[in-house]
């Protein structure tokens, strides 16, 4: 019997409304930075770094995911507890830029959210699945999209409006309480007992702590050196060049690690082995490496070339969550229903690069704003599904015994995928400009969405069902 799918219903309700909150105050957050980090850097110095603040957080965050999922599939009782100290460091996070009176303040302090990635996307999405049968699941997980979509669709124009009204502290003073909030609804959730999830807990061995550190040590120096090689460390320098050698050391060190220890290892041979752990994990990866160039950087574009107020900058990222809110439950009930991923997936992707072929073509320092507008609204379709596809595909497509580690790899591709897509971006813009800069990441972008819509049709339907309806 799952103690979760028996867990009484109030306590249900509670946990999702506690994923639903956190979903929509972190998109709120990263939907708000295109806007926000310039601004503060703009009043409190640190130009020159302002983007790291939003790349600080994939390394812990990237090692916490497969440590979060291996905990979670040895003992599934202690998600609950997981998930909600992720969602308090994330209030953490945003309370301390809150007070920030010198920009690397916010940059440290950004290394804490990778933590509320974790526990969000490797054990808030399978906590879902836990706790419902296929379908709900599949119905819940498209609503996780609505949030998500909502976040997106009020945070950038919210974030812009008070940034204008009452200035950027305001903004950090409106989220933190509802992270706050998030955190303590998680806590009081569904609880189930270490004997009482015994039978669904996996039969693992020591955790890998060697990978995992050779892993952050690869992952934290690629996206600080990406990300800093045209600012604070350029390449070339003794620092940048050191930063490399230890980056390339750690990843060999991480790839040894795997290959020896198999499923022992960081990132288990018999997780990423599966079919549609791997393709599902190269496609997020893909498609969150083509998305950064559109998403964080369109509202930059805004005010350094075309001028427009933060408002206006805001309200184009709110324009690609608008159609999000009515198809996300569509998607994932689609999704649920097909037991395959594959057919939405290619729809999205296909209108992402026509999406990032109307910018390619068409955008340049005289572009009408109501052009932008349009587009980005029009990309709220495979904004949706990306968000969709990777919330509900893992937990119907990926076989139960290795659902919670191979979700965890999943996330993996999809943080990384950001990280280093902001981390080239950055540094494509910091050598050529954001005018000649953004061309040539949307053909960077367009080649990644590419390679994403052929990966994406290996996926297969899972043979037979694994469990009836609760």
């Amino acid at each position: 019997m799952n103690p979760f799918q028996t867990a009484p219903e109030n306590k249900k309700r509670l946990t999702l409304i506690g994923l639903f909150l956190t979903m929509f105050s972190s998109l709120m957050v990263s939907g708000g930075n295109s806007t926000i980090l310039p601004t503060i850097a703009a009043d409190i110095g640190g130009m020159e770094i302002y983007p790291i603040a939003n790349v600080i957080s994939a390394p812990l965050g990237l090692a916490a995911m497969p440590l979060w999922g291996y905990l979670g599939a040895r003992d599934p009782s202690i998600k609950r507890l997981l998930i909600s100290l992720s969602v308090f460091a994330g209030f953490v996070t945003i309370l301390i830029r809150a007070f920030a009176t010198d920009m690397w303040a916010v940059v440290i302090a950004g290394i804490l959210w990778g933590l509320l990635a974790a526990g969000l996307y490797v054990l808030g999405f399978s906590m879902v699945r836990d706790m419902y049968d296929t379908k709900k699941a599949g119905i819940f997980l498209g609503f996780l999209g609505t949030f998500q979509m909502l976040g997106m669709l009020i945070g950038p124009f919210l974030t812009g409006i008070v940034i204008d009204l009452a200035g950027w502290r305001m903004v950090c003073h409106i989220i933190w309480p509802l992270l706050l909030l998030a955190s303590i609804l998680l806590f009081s959730g569904v609880k189930v007992t270490k004997e009482e999830a015994k039978p669904l807990a996996a039969n693992l061995g020591k955790f890998d702590l060697s990978g995992a550190v050779f892993l952050i040590i690869f992952l934290m120096l690629t996206i600080l050196g990406l990300s800093t090689g045209t600012s604070v460390i350029p390449f070339g320098s003794l620092a940048s060049n050191v930063m490399i050698i230890i980056a390339v050391i750690s990843l060999i060190a991480t790839i040894f690690i795997i290959k020896s220890k198999g499923n022992a290892a960081i990132i288990p041979i018999s997780v990423i082995g599966d079919r549609n752990v791997l393709f599902l994990t190269l496609t997020n990866f893909s498609l969150n490496l083509a998305n950064m160039a559109v998403f964080f950087f369109i509202p930059s574009y805004m005010i350094y070339i075309l001028q427009t107020p933060a408002t206006q900058a805001g309200l184009a990222t709110t324009m690609m969550s608008i159609l999000g809110v009515i198809i996300s439950p569509i998607l994932g009930r689609a999704i649920a229903k097909a037991g395959n991923a594959r057919t939405i997936l290619t729809a999205g992707t296909i209108v992402r690069i026509i999406v990032t072929l109307l910018f390619l073509f068409f955008l340049n320092p005289g572009s009408s704003v109501i052009f932008i507008f349009a587009v980005m609204f029009v990309a709220g379709f495979y904004s949706s599904q990306t968000g969709v596809t990777f919330s509900t595909a893992p937990q119907i497509q990926v076989k139960q015994e290795i659902r919670q580690q191979g979700n965890s790899v999943i996330q993996i591709g999809q943080n990384f995928g950001s990280a280093l897509g902001l981390s080239i971006y950055t540094l494509i813009i910091g050598s050529y400009g954001l005018v000649d800069g953004m061309r040539i990441s949307f053909i960077f972008s367009v080649c990644c969405s590419v390679a994403a819509l052929f990966l994406g049709l290996c996926l297969q339907k899972l043979k037979a069902p694994e469990e009836p309806a609760a």
